[in-house]
C-alpha cells in the first residue's frame, strides 16, 4: 500500500475513537502517578544488562497438496521458529486433519524440554485446546505454534548465558 492510498481521514477518526477509549485508564494512570512522585528517589548511574524478546510471526505457512480426483486436498502446516540471527530453533510440520495422537509426545527439542521441566508428559497437557473436542484444526495449530514458540524462548533463557 502507497502512500496515495491512504484516507488521512479515516485513519484519524480511528485514532481519535481509540484515544477515546483508552481517555479514562489514561487519566487513573496519571492519578497513580502523581500520588507516587513524592516517594520517587533517584538512582545513581549502574551498569545493567537487557535481555528483549522480540517475535515476528510470519503467519500460517500452509502447503496445500492436491490429493487424489475427487477427494479434498491435503494440507500441511509448518511450524518454524528461527532467532534474531536466522538460526532455526524449531521446525515440523502439521498435517491438516491433526488428531490426539499427534500431541502425546513432544517432537521437537524445545518443546520435550520445557515438558520435561514442567513435569508433563504430553504436550496436549500444556494447552485444553489440544485435547478438546470441537476444536477446530487450524485453532490447535495455532494453539500448537504457541506452544513452540514460547517453548523456544523458554530453552534460550535457560541455556544461555546472559550478560
Amino acid at each position: 500500500m502507497g502512500l496515495d492510498n491512504l484516507n488521512l481521514d479515516e485513519i484519524k477518526h480511528r485514532l481519535a475513537a481509540a484515544w477515546e477509549a483508552e481517555r479514562g485508564d489514561l487519566a487513573q494512570m496519571r492519578e497513580i502517578a502523581r500520588r507516587l512522585n513524592g516517594g520517587a528517589r533517584k538512582l545513581g548511574r549502574q551498569q545493567a544488562g537487557a535481555v528483549a524478546f522480540v517475535a515476528a510471526d510470519g503467519g500460517n505457512n500452509n502447503i496445500r497438496l492436491n490429493a487424489a480426483p475427487g477427494g479434498a486436498p491435503a494440507i500441511v502446516d509448518l511450524v518454524r521458529v528461527v532467532d534474531s540471527n536466522g538460526r532455526e530453533c524449531a521446525l515440523d510440520a502439521i498435517a491438516g486433519a491433526v488428531d490426539e495422537e499427534f500431541f502425546s509426545k513432544p517432537r521437537t527439542s524445545p518443546v520435550e524440554r520445557l515438558c520435561r521441566d514442567l513435569g508433563v508428559k504430553r504436550v496436549a497437557d500444556l494447552s485444553p485446546y489440544l485435547s478438546a473436542a470441537g476444536t477446530s484444526p487450524a485453532a490447535k495449530t495455532a494453539v500448537y505454534r504457541d506452544i513452540v514458540e514460547w517453548a523456544v524462548l523458554y530453552q534460550l533463557l535457560a541455556e544461555r548465558e546472559w550478560g
